[in-house]
C-alpha cells in the first residue's frame, strides 16, 4: 500500500463511485478496478461492496480508509517541514474559506501571493464559517477564514468589519417592515442569530418572510427587482446595485457588524509555507482595509 492507494481510497470514499473516482484521479475504471482488488488481496479481504447507488466500504475497508487519510496528512506533513529546510520557501497550505471572503478578498490576494511564493500552492476549500472552524479543529485543514464571532480554541486576527445593512429598491420606513416581504439571507448561525436578535429588539411581530435564499448575491438580485428587502453584510461592489442601503442600531447605540478572522493552530506556524501565508494575508488586508463607511439612515 502506498501513496497513490490512499489517494485512490479517500477519492472513493468522497465519490461513493468507481466511474466518478476514476475520472478525478484521470485513470481508467478498470485500472482502477484492478488497483483495488490488489488491495483487498493484500489485506485478505474485501474493502468495497458495489451497490445500486455506487460502493459501499466495508467494515474492514472502512478501517483501512480511514488510515490511508491519516497517512496522507502526515505525509503532507511531512512535505510540508522538508520544504520549510530549503531556502526557498515551498508548500502546501490547505485553507478553508467563508464563501463572502472568497468572493470579494481570495482572488486578488491570491494573486498577489503567487506572485512573491510561486512555489507554494494553495488548496482552498469553500464553506459556511461555522463548517470551516470544523474542519480547522479536525485537521482537514491548516487555516481557516471566517466570518462572524464565535468561541474559538486556536489563534485568531482581525482581518477587517463590515456593517450588516439593510437593503432595498426604494426608500422605506423601518417601521413598515413587518408588513414588507422580506427576503432572508440564510448563512451562518452567527449573522442569522445577530440579525434575529436586532429584530426582536425593534418589534413584536415576526418579520413577513418570503425568500429564503443562501447566496448574498442572488439576495441583491432580488432586491434590485423590488421583491423584497433583505438583511446583508455590506460589500464593496456596488457597481451594478442602486439601492437605498440602511445601517441597523443595536439597543446599546452601535451598529450591527459582521467581522473576518484568519484561525490557525499553533503548529501551524511552525511551517514555513503556512506561516508566510497567514502573515501575507493579514499584512494585505491592513494595507488594503478600505472599509465601507457605515450607513447611517
Amino acid at each position: 500500500m502506498d501513496y497513490t492507494d490512499w489517494v485512490i481510497l479517500k477519492t472513493l470514499a468522497k465519490e461513493k463511485k468507481i466511474t466518478s473516482t476514476a475520472e478525478k484521479l484521470f485513470i481508467t475504471q478498470p485500472a482502477l478496478t484492478y488497483r483495488i482488488k490488489m488491495l483487498e488481496q493484500e489485506f485478505h479481504t474485501p474493502l468495497i461492496v458495489r451497490t445500486s447507488r455506487g460502493i459501499e466500504f466495508t467494515s474492514e475497508g472502512s478501517i483501512v480508509c480511514a488510515y490511508a487519510d491519516e497517512m496522507l496528512k502526515k505525509y503532507n506533513d511531512v512535505m510540508n517541514v522538508v520544504s520549510s529546510m530549503d531556502e526557498e520557501i515551498r508548500g502546501v497550505v490547505s485553507v478553508a474559506v467563508s464563501p463572502a471572503f472568497i468572493r470579494e478578498m481570495i482572488p486578488d490576494i491570491l494573486c498577489e501571493f503567487r506572485k512573491k511564493y510561486p512555489l507554494i500552492s494553495i488548496y482552498l476549500k469553500t464553506d459556511l464559517s461555522s463548517i470551516c472552524i470544523d474542519k480547522l479543529m479536525k485537521d482537514e485543514v491548516q487555516v481557516a477564514i471566517i466570518r462572524g464571532n464565535y468561541n474559538l480554541r486556536c489563534n485568531s486576527h482581525l482581518l477587517n468589519v463590515r456593517p450588516i445593512t439593510l437593503v432595498a429598491k426604494e426608500k422605506i420606513n423601518l417601521k413598515d417592515l413587518p408588513k414588507l416581504p422580506y427576503i432572508m439571507y440564510e448563512t451562518d448561525e452567527s449573522l442569522e442569530r445577530d440579525v434575529f436578535t436586532w429584530w426582536y429588539d425593534n418589534y413584536d411581530t415576526p418579520p413577513n418572510i418570503i425568500m429564503h435564499i443562501n447566496d448574498s448575491s442572488a439576495c441583491r438580485e432580488m432586491v434590485k427587482r423590488n421583491l423584497g428587502f433583505s438583511i446583508l453584510p455590506a460589500t464593496n461592489n456596488k457597481e451594478n446595485y442602486d439601492f437605498y442601503e440602511i445601517g441597523l442600531l443595536k439597543k446599546d447605540g452601535s451598529y450591527l457588524e459582521r467581522a473576518s478572522w484568519i484561525i490557525y493552530k499553533d503548529y501551524t506556524k511552525k511551517i514555513n509555507a503556512t506561516k508566510v501565508f497567514i502573515d501575507f494575508v493579514r499584512k494585505y488586508m491592513a494595507d488594503n482595509n478600505n472599509l465601507l463607511n457605515k450607513i447611517i439612515g
